[in-house]
């Protein structure tokens, strides 16, 4: 993810919690993933479907998962109507 950030010159922006306008071109593992923690998911279990909802990423988040090689898709999955348990 460095490697590719560095060659197209690009920095992140909003990692650092009060913060948001502060750039890093080497964020770390921790400030990536905390970009992700609060993320709720809400559950509904009706008589023959299972219903889940994601709130929507933010341009950072989708973004990082650009930036490891990932698509949103892999987010918004998770939130199919199921007629089985996730």
């Amino acid at each position: 993810m460095h490697r590719q950030r560095a060659a197209q010159g690009e920095t992140l922006t909003g990692l650092y919690v009060g913060k948001t306008k502060r750039e890093t071109a080497r964020p770390t593992a921790a400030r990536l993933l905390a970009s992700f923690q609060e993320m709720p998911l809400t559950v509904v279990e009706g008589v023959h479907h299972t219903y889940r909802h994601l709130t929507v990423l933010s341009p950072l988040q989708v973004r990082i998962l650009e930036l490891l090689g990932c698509s949103s898709q892999v987010y918004t999955r998770l939130c199919a109507v199921s007629d089985e348990p996730p």
